[in-house]
């Protein structure tokens, strides 16, 4: 049994020297966390690498923190850009209704020049 948890540590080292831990997704280091807990308890001094995956998951949540932050700025100046482009359209629209009733005025006023003739 011991055998399999060591072999476990040497795949997640393995795997750290390969990748940077910001580019290890959640699922991965979440498997790497629970190779480092079992060879915990099994008495096996892993604790450096229990450091190095329990920073992996801190900076993980820390930059998926900043995106949220990032989304919801963005996402608030959306909102001001369609308040913005909303209020342009009812003034678009105040203007438009004002222009068919001069036109209607008109052709009223048209209609009652053309038939006095």
């Amino acid at each position: 049994m011991k055998t399999l948890v060591l072999l476990g540590i040497c795949k997640v080292v393995q795997e750290l020297e390969k990748k940077q831990l910001k580019d290890i997704d959640v699922s991965t280091l979440d498997s790497y966390y629970t190779a480092v807990r079992d060879a915990k308890n099994m008495k096996v001094n892993v604790q450096w690498l229990h450091d190095r995956v329990a920073k992996g998951m801190v900076d993980e949540r820390n930059r998926r923190l900043e995106n949220i932050d990032n989304r919801k700025k963005e996402m608030s100046m959306r909102k001001v850009e369609v308040e913005r482009l909303m209020s342009e359209i009812e003034g678009i629209e105040d203007q438009l209704a004002r222009e068919v009733i001069m036109v209607d005025q008109l052709n009223r006023k048209i209609n009652a020049l053309t038939s006095e003739f």
